[in-house]
């Protein structure tokens, strides 16, 4: 039973590693989806009787929105798999140097 206690860490790791996997995947399709979006908000600014200045600015303040929005969704996904990562590193070798001797 202790043999596989020390497999625990790297189970753990191993879904964190697939929940961050599965997020990366619906971030992915989220930023195709927001560029379908951007476009058409573009289509909408540009059929309303905007000046240029302000459609500039709209079309520019939604666009670098949804970058940021993106780059820290892709940067917290990041961060889980690094946490996996750890998990793994950390507690695996623990578990199975330190906790085989009982």
């Amino acid at each position: 039973m202790s043999n596989i206690k020390s497999f625990f860490p790297a189970f753990i790791g191993l879904i964190i590693f697939g929940a961050s996997y599965f997020m990366e995947s619906l971030i992915s399709a989220n930023v195709e989806a927001d560029k379908e979006l951007s476009s058409k908000i573009a289509m909408l600014i540009e059929n309303q009787n905007i000046e240029p200045e302000a459609s500039k600015l709209l079309y520019g303040s939604v666009n670098s929105l949804l970058e940021n929005n993106h780059a820290l969704l892709f940067q917290t996904v990041d961060i889980v798999w690094a946490i996996g990562l750890g998990i793994i590193l950390l507690l695996f070798p623990y578990h199975s140097v330190f906790c085989s001797r009982k």
